[in-house]
């Protein structure tokens, strides 16, 4: 059985984190545009659910970013 695009895209996010987390990205917001650009850059999100995604990831960044340094000290 094939893997859903939204189980695709969450295997391969927690991949993309893992890779950066071993090459010295600390924040989540890094992280995450990180895969944005890549996800852009590889397919354009043309999938119904990398839409979604995409627009989800998008909505975080605009969020403050200090709260990535709150979960930190925390």
């Amino acid at each position: 059985m094939p893997a859903s695009e939204a189980e695709r895209l969450l295997k391969e996010m927690f991949e993309y984190a893992r890779k950066s987390r071993e090459l010295g990205a600390g924040d989540f917001g890094e992280i995450m545009a990180g895969f944005r650009k890549r996800l852009l850059d590889e397919d354009g999100g043309e999938g119904t659910f990398s839409k979604k995604f995409l627009r989800l990831i998008k909505e975080f960044q605009a969020t403050d970013p200090r709260y990535q340094r709150r979960l930190e000290l925390q």
